[in-house]
């Protein structure tokens, strides 16, 4: 979902419908079979509740995903990171990257959005996780802090 709030490029994007369409049908089948069992025999229960605890963890995962343009800084956060923020004007580059390029790509989003500050700053890169939003999301967000840069590919 993509909120733009008014004309001085402010914006907060969340992770896509899609993404969230993906999760649940992903869980709808072993929550059915396991449901059709309970209807059969109450003891299997257990397996309901622990796919149903599942279920809840991965929309939380999704839900906290977000990245929010606002006053020239951009702020990228989600469940298992500290909120990490970066002044526009602090940007050098932005490369999109799929795979694994180096040993510790492994531990990195196949599919990430790469912001690179400028040395002088002294901060780290930015890993964006893109996977969980959609392409106009990401087009909309290119289109603020590079706007230079080539549009995300399908």
């Amino acid at each position: 979902m993509i909120f733009i709030m008014n004309t001085t490029s402010t914006i907060c994007l969340r992770a896509g419908r899609s993404t969230y369409l993906v999760f649940a049908v992903m869980f709808a089948v072993p929550l059915l079979i396991n449901l059709l069992a309970l209807l059969r025999d109450r003891t299997w229960w257990q397996p309901v509740i622990i796919i149903l605890f599942v279920v809840v963890a991965c929309f939380a995962w999704l839900w906290s995903f977000k990245i929010v343009v606002a006053n020239g800084r951009l702020t990228y956060s989600n469940l298992f990171q500290r909120p990490v923020s970066v002044q526009l004007s602090e940007i050098a580059k932005v490369d999109i990257q799929m795979g694994c390029f180096t040993y510790l790509d492994r531990f990195k989003p196949t599919i990430r959005l790469i912001i690179r500050c400028l040395p002088s700053t002294g901060k780290n890169q930015i890993s964006i996780n893109m996977k969980v939003f959609n392409k106009k999301q990401i087009d909309a967000l290119l289109d603020i802090i590079d706007p230079l840069s080539i549009k995300a590919q399908n």
